[in-house]
């Protein structure tokens, strides 16, 4: 489930997402988080998010898609203001493996039951990472059934102040992805206004009957 948000006066959202299926079974979950808000914004993180999308479909691997994706922002970012943050979940939908990938981006929470734990990274936006510190902060861990990853944009999830939404996710009981990410975006429009865009994407592993 996905909801989101432009900033209040903008006409588009400097954030993009996408998610898709590999042949071999693999879910991939896309959050792009451009620099600034309104069209330049947005036109960089479709960018990057059909870049790193192409990437993964041809079979290449997610840490080297992310390196590849990290040094063209680089060459592109000479004047130091081009970058952006970028989210990546895999999600292996047989075995529940799963590893979120961070490029300066907002933390992500994984829900179990009425427990949600807060996953963090220390990477650079990508198009700000040198050589040598260019790798994406990588997340492993297995999700179980009924397990709820959600992830977030900077314009919502603020680890000086998550702790609302963390309570607010643990209470939830329903069954529903796009139900959570719409109660979570209203929340944080409730909370913040709207002086930035905002994404919230949950995605809840359920066993096929």
């Amino acid at each position: 489930g996905i909801a989101s948000a432009r900033k209040k006066g903008e006409s588009v959202s400097g954030d993009s997402a996408t998610y898709f299926k590999s042949d071999e079974g693999i879910l991939y979950v896309i959050l792009s988080d451009g620099c600034g808000t309104g069209e330049g914004a947005s036109r960089e993180s479709v960018n990057a998010l059909k870049l790193l999308e192409r990437f993964l479909r041809a079979g290449i691997e997610p840490e080297t898609a992310l390196k590849i994706l990290n040094s063209v922002m680089l060459v592109r970012n000479s004047d130091g203001t081009l970058f952006m943050t970028v989210d990546l979940l895999s999600v292996d939908l047989f075995s529940g493996e799963a590893k979120i990938y961070k490029y300066g981006a907002a933390p992500s929470y994984l829900k179990r039951g009425e427990e949600v734990r807060r996953y963090t990274g220390e990477a650079l936006a990508a198009g700000l990472c040198l050589d040598g510190v260019s790798s994406a902060d990588c997340t492993s861990l297995l999700m179980q059934e009924g397990d709820c990853i959600i992830i977030a944009s900077d314009g919502v999830a603020n680890p000086l102040d998550d702790e609302w939404l963390r309570s607010s996710a643990a209470a939830y009981s329903g069954g529903c992805a796009r139900e959570l990410s719409l109660k979570l975006l209203e929340e944080a429009i409730e909370k913040y206004g709207q002086d930035d865009d905002m994404t919230v994407i949950a995605v809840l592993l359920q066993k096929r009957a």
